[in-house]
């Protein structure tokens, strides 16, 4: 069977950071409300009883909306689900943004 730390690393694969939060000395609400506060755009919520289902909650920091997917579909999920966040909040997807120059606006163009 699966653990949380195994998604973790599956979804860190994709390039992208996943911190563990396996604190237990915490209930659930705090520790998703710190990462709230954080400012962390997407939370997965992966339970003992998730794992034994097969399946996984991710959360949308900006909307709230909550999706159920199964753990297969984790890093593929997760991504498009940055993806669309990202856009949604700028209006153009990361893929096609491209890196920024180092050029200031209104700098005289140096």
């Amino acid at each position: 069977m699966r653990t949380a730390s195994s998604l973790v690393g599956e979804v860190i694969t994709t390039g992208l950071r996943a911190p563990l939060d396996d604190r237990t000395t915490q209930g659930f609400g705090r520790r998703a409300t710190e990462w709230v506060l954080k400012g962390v755009p997407v939370r997965l919520e992966v339970g003992p009883r998730d794992l034994e289902s097969g399946q996984a909650t991710i959360t949308r920091r900006d909307t709230g909306a909550k999706e159920k997917v199964t753990i297969n579909e984790i890093s593929t999920t997760v991504v498009a689900l940055l993806q669309r966040t990202y856009r949604d909040d700028r209006g153009i997807s990361p893929a096609t943004h491209g890196p920024r120059r180092g050029r200031n606006v209104g700098s005289g163009g140096s």
